[in-house]
């Protein structure tokens, strides 16, 4: 793999990656936050926009295109003790007096959310290990062919 395989997009604490067929979007929080369906969606939005690109595929054409298959994982290394759980982008609209309403979105984005457990804080020592000098850590692409 060369140098032109890899992205970096400047993302605070954030790490995709593909390996075979799935796209692995990993951001480590401190705090909790509801809005990570939200960012992911615009994370993943962006990711497939690199990636289209850069493998020159024709989103204009008669043929349905193969994308890798996102995972998007949060890991929660906070000080509030939290279960693992599954956030929902659904769950963010609301009618304007604030009630969910019967209208079914046609966006759906699901977040897991690890929390602290021994896999997670392995994980995530090995993920930013490396950046611990740099003030933020950085979102890396990598396109494996």
């Amino acid at each position: 793999m060369t140098m032109e395989d890899v992205l970096y997009m400047g993302m605070k604490n954030d790490m995709t990656f593909l390996i075979t067929d799935i796209a692995n979007m990993y951001e480590q929080q401190s705090t909790y936050n509801p809005n990570m369906p939200i960012r992911k969606l615009m994370y993943a939005a962006r990711f497939y926009d690199k990636y289209i690109h850069l493998n020159k595929l024709n989103i204009y054409g008669t043929r349905q295109l193969r994308l890798p298959i996102p995972k998007l994982v949060t890991f929660y290394n906070g000080k509030d003790d939290r279960e693992d759980s599954i956030l929902e982008l659904k769950d963010a609209f609301k009618a304007k007096d604030g009630h969910s309403t019967d209208v079914e979105a046609d966006i759906q984005v699901r977040v897991r959310i690890s929390s602290r457990s021994p896999i997670m804080q392995n994980v995530t020592e090995a993920l930013w290990s490396n950046n611990k000098h740099e003030e933020h850590n950085t979102m890396l692409l990598v396109f494996v062919k």
